[in-house]
């Protein structure tokens, strides 16, 4: 297709005619793409077309419902990780399963699971309104004395999912202190350090209609009252995915 270097700069399609730059031609004007005969598209362009058109509003719903615990946790690269994840699985999977979210660390840095050890335990309470009972037991896997902290600040929330994926979140903060004191030449001795175990429980009602419940898990270390804003041992995670039986 013959190309010509404008005389006249504009933007966009005129008369069929539209202005684009190149590093090999420079600034010129061609015909509109599709306009002498039809625009072919890949067929994995169009499969990742498709892909993003499952996979953006799941992935939407999530960083949402968890936007208001995210604050101290900027990852700009968690949208695009988000997004791939569903991706990945709605290629492989038609149906919707959230699941894949546990242990997804919407805050790279350094993650969760490097410096936290969690178990959690669910259960449902039947009764005339049900009621998940959810139980964490937590311990630092790192000496944060070493690090000047005094104490770490937990966050257990739980978003519940409806068919249509409208949220409902719940959470509950507390703070753990760091209840041994060591000496820094102590600390460097493995056999000195033992984690302090802690342990959290919640009650919170399941919304009517929920069809899933995603508990995630923030850790940020304290020194005194103030966040240590700047030290990546912290991290935010889904660390249990749960299906629930509603009426």
């Amino acid at each position: 297709m013959a190309k010509m270097n404008p005389m006249f700069s504009f933007s966009g399609t005129f008369n069929e005619v539209t202005q684009v730059r190149s590093k090999l031609y420079g600034k010129h004007i061609r015909s509109r793409r599709g306009s002498k005969k039809p625009a072919l598209i890949n067929a994995a362009f169009q499969k990742s077309v498709e892909l993003n058109k499952l996979a953006n509003p799941v992935a939407k719903v999530i960083k949402d419902a968890l936007a208001p615990f995210r604050e101290n946790f900027h990852d700009g690269s968690m949208w695009g990780r988000l997004v791939g994840l569903f991706k990945k699985h709605f290629r492989q999977h038609p149906n919707l399963d959230l699941s894949i979210l546990e242990g997804f660390e919407l805050y790279r840095e350094v993650g969760l699971s490097a410096n936290y050890n969690l178990q959690t335990a669910v259960n449902i309470v039947p009764g005339a309104e049900q009621t998940i009972r959810i139980q964490l037991l937590s311990s630092a896997m790192l000496k944060l004395e070493k690090y000047t902290v005094s104490n770490y600040r937990q966050t257990l929330i739980a978003v519940f999912l409806d068919a249509e994926l409208r949220t409902t979140t719940q959470s509950e903060p507390v703070m753990f202190l760091l209840a041994k004191k060591m000496t820094y030449d102590e600390l460097l001795k493995e056999e000195n350090w033992i984690p302090v175990e802690h342990e959290q429980t919640v009650h919170w009602p399941i919304p009517s209609g929920a069809k899933t419940v995603l508990i995630v898990v923030t850790f940020e270390p304290y020194r005194a009252d103030k966040s240590i804003s700047r030290m990546k041992i912290k991290g935010i995670s889904p660390v249990k995915v749960v299906a629930l039986q509603t009426e």
